[in-house]
């Protein structure tokens, strides 16, 4: 069997069973419910999966039908309901932000985000119809793929701060994240406990501690071996090691793999402190876990992916465009390599995944695939695939395959592809 035979065996990744139709409708039947009987009514969207509120407010369900069906207890999901919809209450009922400065600045924290968060959010904005300026407040970059923004911790609820609103206050967005961070550096003298030999978490438990990992002093004081490993998974989950201490990344990779079955997920792409400041974490390829860190990479970047695609999709499906979004998927062409991603560029009008490798399908209609890395793809036919601007992991849109001549030119590259499992693995 050739070795690209051996590949398009393994391009089917396995899809996880989709949750239950009626189960999900009958979750959010009985928020509904609940809602009404509290006095806030809502208008059920099942294409959406979300509330909507006569005040144009919308609850969207699928992070909390997570949360929900991740509980096996009967008990404790009766609770969760209640527990959810006191939440939708909160948000709506939340009150107004301070009219001063002086008021404001005591209540100011930062809040760990990725930056998939953003793309979201303006996609569903989309999808209700908002027409304006998408309102994205002031973010200061953590690494590549995660932000941190501006909150205001109000007793019923955490509020995202515009600029709008600095404006107001007479403000700068760096004298307000100046102020946020001492505010958190104050909220808990000493946030981060060894959990094991080499190993800090932060347990404060107050819906920052993700965002602590903007006390760059306190982690660095952490007798730590090597540079600082921070692996930020959700609000609650900030686990730090030392980048030479096996032991430690190890106990950073259960984390990591027991935050992945868990809702309301940030990232599973470790970062280390560096003199200059975070950078994407990447052990070494002859490393013992880099094949397992390079599955949880692909398959954060996969979800992130995901949640864009059915978004875009609805989104064309609501305007009547016929467009299609690639899938982002993974294949390992060595059991002991990291898995690589790939997505596929189609003759067609639509748009591709940043991946590992690209599977580029004939023009002339035969259907034969080509497989090569996505440097080789952007030296060759960059020209041809233009960048989605505020979308986050990029997407590339292209109008029709690559012509004939590029498509002899990438021809001459597949076989980059065995060279490439090589380096990875």
């Amino acid at each position: 069997m050739s070795f690209f035979s051996k590949l398009l065996q393994r391009l089917a990744p396995d899809e996880p069973e989709p949750p239950d139709e009626d189960e999900r409708e009958l979750f959010a039947l009985r928020i509904q419910a609940i809602l009404a009987a509290a006095g806030h009514p809502g208008e059920l969207d099942l294409e959406n999966f979300s509330l909507r509120f006569e005040d144009g407010a919308v609850a969207y369900l699928g992070n909390r039908f997570g949360a929900f069906t991740a509980s096996e207890d009967e008990r404790e999901r009766e609770a969760m309901l209640v527990d959810i919809a006191e939440g939708i209450i909160d948000i709506q009922s939340r009150p107004q932000p301070p009219e001063t400065w002086e008021e404001a600045a005591p209540r100011l924290l930062v809040r760990l985000r990725p930056k998939t968060f953003s793309t979201v959010t303006r996609l569903r904005f989309m999808l209700d119809g908002f027409e304006g300026p998408f309102p994205e407040g002031p973010t200061i970059p953590v690494s590549q793929d995660l932000v941190l923004e501006l909150v205001l911790d109000m007793p019923r609820a955490i509020m995202s701060l515009g600029r709008e609103q600095l404006d107001d206050w007479g403000v700068s967005a760096d004298e307000a994240f100046s102020q946020a961070v001492d505010n958190l550096r104050d909220s808990e003298p000493s946030p981060f406990v060894e959990v094991t030999t080499g190993v800090y978490a932060a347990q404060v438990g107050d819906c920052y501690d993700s965002g602590r990992l903007v006390l760059l002093d306190q982690i660095r004081e952490l007798p730590l071996v090597g540079d600082p490993v921070v692996l930020p998974a959700n609000r609650d989950t900030l686990v730090i090691t030392g980048e030479d201490d096996p032991a430690g990344l190890s106990i950073l990779l259960d984390v990591a793999v027991q935050a992945s079955q868990q809702p309301r997920l940030d990232t599973l792409q470790p970062v280390v402190l560096r003199p200059e400041g975070y950078e994407d974490w990447w052990p070494h390829p002859s490393h013992r876990l880099a094949a397992a860190w390079g599955e949880l990479a692909v398959r954060n970047r996969g979800s992130a992916y995901a949640e864009i695609k059915d978004l875009l999709e609805a989104t064309w499906q609501r305007g009547g465009v016929d467009r299609f979004m690639a899938s982002f998927g993974a294949v390992q062409l060595d059991e002991t390599a990291r898995p690589l991603s790939y997505s596929m560029w189609a003759p067609v009008d639509g748009m591709l995944p940043e991946a590992d490798l690209v599977n580029i399908i004939s023009p002339d209609e035969q259907h034969l695939a080509l497989f090569v890395p996505w440097t080789t793809l952007m030296d060759v036919a960059g020209d041809q695939l233009e960048r989605e601007v505020d979308v986050w992991p990029p997407v590339y849109r292209f109008r029709g395959g690559p012509d004939p001549q590029t498509f002899e030119v990438l021809a001459a590259h597949a076989r980059e592809v065995k060279a490439m499992s090589e380096m990875a693995g």
